[in-house]
């Protein structure tokens, strides 16, 4: 699952869907008088997941500054409209019917990083994967996990993303960003209750801006060898040359998801253009033409089966969000 190509930005010469209703052009003229960065209507969310699947969002924003943020979160309280922010498309799957309201992520003007000593401060929107191989080059331990988490860092910090034993949250010292009113905010790593695949910040409506994290200081030799084998692993255990979101359910007490899927037979069965992955069956592909309904069917014929089975109750990382 790589970096959601810049491709799928928005650029050029904008034209509008030709039906649109006279309030969402309102709504998407206003918008665009107020933010530096893309504004669109109707935008496919497929061309802004890792799935490559998802309906259109009525409005669709990449904030570019601290002002454009602002004016997002000040939009969507005066006009009563939803908002959502992303970051890689990751752990997420959009419903066919699409999104009501807006959906924004952060633009290039948030992929700033900067290293001083052994301690990182980088934009929420700065690549995991990218910052982790820096780091290791510079000897410094604490993100060699993150070669394999394909998230910005903000995504990652809102998941408290972790592999091999690691995660954001075991390194974090510090975030900014805003809340849901427009307040500055700054969260201490205590402040955000992090656990497995959670903290206070997801679905809090707040924003992650700016991101420092305390690492290890080590051989460069040592972490560049243990972020190689991370890298290693990922390759030979998890489907990298399909389309997928990671992980779809989490580790349940003293199993593994994969494991529990395999042995139910569902390793390789398919949904329209989804499949189950034959290499690791906690994956599910898009082979293409997927649909978010076959992805969810698929899941659901998963869970009733270990739930009637095993009784399992398998909880999904994945978040689902959208009308079917």
């Amino acid at each position: 699952m790589p970096r959601l190509p810049r491709s799928a930005d928005p650029g050029g010469a904008v034209v509008d869907p030709p039906d649109l209703t006279a309030e969402l052009r309102r709504l998407l003229d206003e918008l665009r008088a107020r933010l530096q960065g893309v504004v669109r209507a109707r935008e496919p969310l497929a061309a802004h997941t890792t799935w490559g699947i998802g309906g259109p969002v009525d409005l669709f924003a990449i904030a570019e500054s601290e002002a454009d943020v602002l004016a997002l979160l000040e939009f969507a309280r005066r006009r009563r409209q939803p908002l959502r922010w992303i970051g890689n498309g990751s752990n997420l799957l959009v419903l066919d019917g699409g999104v009501r309201g807006v959906v924004a992520r952060l633009g290039r003007g948030f992929e700033a990083h900067g290293f001083d000593g052994a301690r990182l401060r980088a934009g929420a929107a700065a690549w995991l994967p990218a910052l982790a191989q820096r780091a290791a080059r510079r000897g410094l331990s604490g993100l060699e996990f993150g070669v394999a988490v394909p998230a910005t860092l903000g995504g990652a910090l809102v998941m408290n993303a972790g592999a091999y034993e690691q995660s954001i949250g075991a390194v974090l010292e510090e975030a900014r960003g805003l809340d849901p009113d427009g307040a500055p905010r700054i969260w201490r790593a205590a402040e955000l209750e992090l656990g497995y695949r959670r903290s206070r910040l997801r679905g809090a409506g707040a924003v992650v801006l700016e991101l420092r994290l305390l690492l290890e200081e080590r051989s460069a030799a040592q972490v560049r060898a243990r972020t190689a084998e991370v890298a290693r692993h990922k390759g030979s255990t998890q489907p990298l040359a399909g389309r997928s979101a990671g992980s779809v359910y989490l580790r349940p007490p003293g199993d593994y998801p994969g494991r529990i899927i395999e042995a139910l037979g569902f390793k390789g069965r398919r949904c329209g253009g989804a499949e189950v992955s034959p290499r690791h069956a906690n994956f599910i592909l898009n082979r293409g033409g997927a649909r978010a309904s076959d992805v969810l069917s698929l899941m659901e014929q998963i869970e009733a089966a270990a739930w009637r089975e095993l009784g399992i109750r398998l909880e999904r990382e994945v978040e689902v969000i959208g009308e079917p």
